[in-house]
């Protein structure tokens, strides 16, 4: 087959809940690649994203074999339009966002996790005693609420991307089709309902401070001219504080700035670590998730490492069905 018969093809990856990875992977060569079979692959490795469109737009490739944001390839056609009917693109779930939350609680030098005030308190490997808004079931669940998908890939990602609801399920499988109805029928969607998740996280706060109350402790709301509703929670006399650790090497830095102050709009104050992967992941997956850190005093003075971290995922090839 000669070069003039060939298609230039670009994997693009879709999204979300809550994309792609921020190094390249690879690209793919795939002489002869619509006749009765394929002689030869050779694979060739770019560090830019901008290099590996830029060869398939050139011809010297057929497919760079990665998920290429929308931000990104809008900025690609801006700088060099020649290409813009050259390059197509493949719908594809190649890579996708999610948010991890950490919900550790309880006492584990005593062994006691899910009774009383260990329902909702953590005990660090400093001997303090931390609140942990996301040791609360109701609180985590909520965040599926206040998060509007559909606003983050119209916005950040120019519209190349779709929503998802479970982690492993991705938006382009057969399986996505039985996970959406599920979703639906917890009134989990595309838009979300931010009054409704922010009056969820506002009851679980109630119920957590009555209890609390028992055994001693204050959880209240206590009006302050830095907050975005005029009041912070505050836990002993401190503002709860979430430890956000947002990645920056991609849009999931705008994704966490996002959500970070849909947090704030909660009345919970957002410690935002905007760093990159090789700063953050090793605190996510290789630190204990009782470690404590040192904040300063307008977030509490010590708190959790970290609350809640902007992960992303990699996914080479869809399921039928998801196992």
């Amino acid at each position: 087959m000669d070069t003039s018969s060939k298609r230039t093809l670009l994997s693009l990856g879709f999204v979300l809940v809550l994309v792609a990875s921020s190094m390249a992977f690879a690209t793919t060569n795939v002489k002869a690649a619509y006749s009765s079979g394929v002689d030869e692959i050779i694979m060739t490795a770019y560090t830019e994203e901008e290099a590996g469109l830029l060869a398939v737009g050139m011809g010297e490739i057929d497919a760079f074999w990665w998920p290429v944001s929308g931000t990104v390839l809008d900025g690609f056609f801006a700088s060099y339009p020649e290409y813009k009917g050259t390059i197509g693109t493949v719908p594809t779930t190649s890579g996708y966002w999610s948010l991890i939350l950490n919900p550790a609680h309880g006492d584990q030098y005593a062994g006691v996790y899910n009774e009383g005030e260990w329902k909702y308190l953590i005990k660090a490997n400093d001997g303090n005693v931390y609140f942990n808004p996301f040791a609360i079931r109701e609180v985590r669940f909520a965040i599926n609420l206040l998060i509007n998908r559909k606003f983050i890939i119209d916005t950040y990602l120019a519209g190349y991307g779709s929503p998802i609801f479970i982690t492993g399920v991705l938006s382009s499988e057969y399986t996505y089709s039985y996970i959406l109805p599920v979703a639906y029928s917890l009134g989990i969607d595309e838009d979300g309902d931010f009054e409704k998740g922010k009056q969820m996280i506002e009851d679980a706060f109630e119920a957590a401070a009555q209890e609390l109350a028992l055994y001693g402790y204050t959880l209240k709301k206590v009006e302050n001219t830095s907050s975005p509703i005029g009041y912070w929670w505050y836990f002993e006399g401190k503002p709860v504080t979430v430890i956000f650790l947002i990645r920056t090497e991609d849009e999931r830095h705008e994704e966490g700035l996002y959500v970070a102050n849909l947090l704030e709009m909660c009345g919970i104050k957002v410690y935002r670590d905007e760093r990159e992967r090789i700063a953050l992941v090793p605190i996510v997956y290789g630190v204990d998730p009782k470690q404590y850190r040192d904040l300063g005093p307008e977030y509490g003075e010590r708190n959790l490492a970290w609350h809640i971290y902007t992960e992303g995922w990699v996914s080479m090839s869809d399921w039928k069905w998801a196992e």
